[in-house]
């Protein structure tokens, strides 16, 4: 029975990494940080500016990351349609 739970117990955490990336293509956003477990997205814009946006999916970070522009694809996504908290 320990194994079992030893097993959930990695599952857990490998779930619940935060997914971090920087951003070279946008003059807008320095770099996000993603909780899957909590689905919230940190946005550090490049004047130092943090905001957490509530509910955002997965996938959206995934279109953000494979932009031509993170901001702008950020603007026309995120901004003004998730929930956010400034930090």
């Amino acid at each position: 029975m320990t194994d079992e739970n030893d097993s959930n117990k990695e599952t857990l955490k490998e779930e619940h990494m935060i997914i971090s990336t920087e951003f070279t293509n946008s003059s807008l956003i320095a770099k996000a940080a993603y909780d899957p477990i909590l689905e919230s997205l940190s946005v550090v814009f490049k004047n130092g500016a943090v905001y957490e946006y509530c509910g955002v999916p997965r996938s959206l970070l995934d279109e953000m990351k494979a932009a031509p522009s993170a901001g702008n694809f950020f603007v026309h996504n995120i901004k003004g349609r998730y929930d956010f908290l400034k930090k």
